[in-house]
């Protein structure tokens, strides 16, 4: 008999246990995996960026460029390497360690109880003591777990965005430094062909002193002007220096490049400017905006489930010491929502959701505006480079020839030199200035 009444006992227990088990299922279910963020337009796509895979044996090195310097291999090294691209991309990482946080159930909570022990008379001792042990679920209503993973989801596309944003600016710094560099190295050329053209003028003044047919007051003022040139030889050369080292930062380093390569002098006709705006949507500042309308809309239904009070279910097994029984026991919580209906939450997720489209629509603004602007500037460059290269530097230059093969046969005066060598000076200056000006505001 007393066999039998335990092998009762044990099998209600069972069964008790495994109701327990079935009430606490519905919220331990499988998350799914995040979804992959959508393809972000790539600008720089066509670098191989891949590296050897890491191991302890030999850990990845990123190697500085050498050499000589193309504008791809500036490009690709700043996209490797950019402390800025750096952050951003754990900024994504740890948005997607968000997003897997936001769709977990919360966990289920265990509660052991003991009543009517330690008291006077019957209840003295643990005799009649009863034992409940209680496990209980916070059971979310109203989709709040999908509206708050949707969320989460939607600003880690954000950060992709983002992301996206900061590659196409650290490529337009790069390329603009890039251009700055091929600048300094032309201006450095014409200074020292400047200094070469100096150096001829003063020895032809000198043999016309010998000659008599100048005064040292000529020569003099030669050797003044060559003093001059040098000087700014010498300043051109630091600049260079310092755009190589702009250009090194690019990717966090230091100038390790011998030289860089590339056609400053190359003009492309520019596109219309309708034909340049109808690319601006894929530009990343813009493109982000629908993403964040979508997120702000989605805080909007996160705000809506959250008026939805949550439920606190759980059941229990309570053990009665006197009879040495056990039963289940059951408890529902559920919150009055006769105070806090989330109606601020409500009201602030609605007008963050009018924000984000009034801020699309003034970023779609402010984009064009900047369009239309680098499209004068880089078609007011390319009138300036183009003028410059087809008249007015040959005709600088047949003048400055005319007048010093003149003044060797004593036609003109050493000033008419000067002033004729610092025409071709500015000429040529000017015509660089508008190479880089042009190369630095393309759209």
């Amino acid at each position: 008999m007393e066999q039998s009444t335990t092998l009762r006992t044990r099998r209600i227990r069972r069964q008790q246990l495994a109701l327990l088990l079935l009430l606490t299922l519905p919220g331990s279910g499988c998350i799914a995996p995040l979804t992959p963020l959508p393809a972000p337009r790539h600008l720089g796509a066509e670098f191989d960026l891949r590296s050897p895979e890491p191991s302890a044996e030999t850990p990845e090195v990123f190697r500085e460029p050498e050499g000589t310097l193309t504008l791809g291999d500036a490009l690709a090294a700043a996209l490797r390497a950019s402390p800025v691209l750096e952050a951003f991309s754990w900024q994504v990482r740890a948005d997607e360690a968000r997003a897997l946080q936001a769709g977990l159930v919360p966990n289920p909570g265990l509660a052991i109880e003991g009543e009517n022990f330690a008291g006077g008379g019957q209840f003295g001792g643990y005799g009649s003591a009863e034992t409940t042990v209680f496990l209980g679920q916070l059971v979310e209503l109203g989709g709040k777990r999908a509206a708050r993973r949707r969320v989460a989801l939607l600003e880690r596309e954000l950060s992709g965005w983002d992301y996206e944003a900061a590659r196409l600016d650290v490529l337009t710094q790069t390329t603009q430094r890039f251009v700055a560099v091929l600048a300094s190295k032309k201006r450095i050329e014409l200074s020292r062909e400047l200094v070469s053209i100096a150096e001829a003028s003063l020895e032809a003044t000198r043999n016309r002193v010998r000659a008599g047919a100048a005064s040292s007051a000529e020569e003099a003022r030669s050797k003044v002007s060559l003093a001059t040139l040098k000087m700014e030889r010498a300043r051109r050369a630091l600049e260079l220096e310092a755009s190589r080292r702009q250009l090194a930062s690019s990717w966090g380093g230091t100038p390790q490049f011998t030289t860089v390569e590339g056609s400053l002098s190359a003009l492309l006709e520019l596109p219309s400017l309708s034909e340049v705006s109808a690319l601006l949507g894929a530009n990343p500042d813009l493109a982000r905006w629908a993403t964040e309308i979508s997120q702000r809309e989605a805080n909007v239904e996160l705000a809506n489930a959250g008026a939805i009070p949550d439920v606190k279910a759980g059941a229990g097994v309570r053990h009665l010491n006197e009879t040495n029984d056990t039963a289940l026991v059951f408890g529902v919580e559920i919150p009055l929502p006769i105070f806090d209906r989330n109606q601020g939450a409500k009201a602030a997720a609605s007008a963050e959701a009018r924000r984000a489209r009034a801020n699309a629509r003034a970023s779609r603004l402010r984009v064009q505006r900047a369009l239309i602007e680098a499209h004068a500037n880089a078609t007011t460059a390319y009138q300036n480079a183009r003028s410059l290269e087809l008249d007015v530097l040959p005709q600088a230059d047949a003048a400055y020839k005319s007048i010093h093969d003149g003044y060797r046969k004593g036609l003109f005066r050493f000033v008419d030199v000067l002033d004729a060598q610092r025409t071709l000076f500015e000429a040529r200056s000017e015509y660089v200035n508008a190479l880089e000006r042009y190369h630095t505001a393309l759209p």
